[in-house]
């Protein structure tokens, strides 16, 4: 299963436990994912099929992630209103900072997530997978509002995923000392995030 994820801008504002962070964590990809599938028209379709589909892929282990190399770039300062409070109508008089740290796209500007589909549940698991790909293209952005994007999932053959180009990261489930982390969905995260919508 490969989802491609094309950014409009080259620029991903992105962070990870609020230090920039490229590439953009799985379980971005998957908030991202959930977010098109349950926004504007899109959220009548829901149905516990899509939900069975997240949940299957929340129980995968984590992709490898293929990707072109970013550059960090200097930071800037925007000011934005403050969302956290709208008793006062007048937006200018609540406006709060907030630093902006984009990592610049060099050299492409796709991102490509890979689960295998091989294993004990590699022909059960077709039906979400496939259902996934559909749903890969409502995707709107991943990171922050203006790192829109445009997405496309499909089934590669091992060939066909091994020609992608681009630096393979391979997130890990837990901590490893000294090693970079990425965060990635697991067992509830669907749940999780549909209580944190309600709350």
């Amino acid at each position: 299963l490969c989802m491609s994820i094309t950014f409009l801008d080259p620029l991903f504002h992105g962070k990870g436990d609020d230090e920039p962070e490229w590439p953009p964590s799985p379980i971005r990809l998957f908030q991202a994912l959930l977010a098109g599938a349950r926004t504007g028209c899109h959220g009548t379709e829901w149905s516990e099929t899509k939900a069975e589909a997240f949940r299957w892929l929340e129980r995968r282990q984590p992709p490898i992630i293929v990707a072109r190399l970013a550059r960090p770039m200097s930071g800037c300062t925007l000011f934005v209103p403050n969302n956290d409070g709208d008793k006062v109508s007048d937006r200018q008089e609540r406006l709060t900072s907030k630093v902006a740290r984009p990592h610049r796209l060099c050299d492409g500007d796709t991102v490509h997530y890979l689960w295998p589909l091989d294993g004990s549940d590699g022909t059960a698991g077709q039906p979400y997978a496939q259902l996934l790909c559909r749903e890969s293209c409502h995707l709107l952005a991943l990171g922050w509002g203006i790192d829109q994007v445009v997405g496309n999932g499909r089934i590669l053959t091992d060939a066909e995923a091994a020609a992608l180009p681009g630096v393979r990261w391979r997130p890990w489930r837990g901590h490893r000392p000294g090693a970079r982390a990425w965060r990635v969905p697991i067992d509830g995260s669907l749940d999780d995030l549909e209580r944190v919508y309600q709350s």
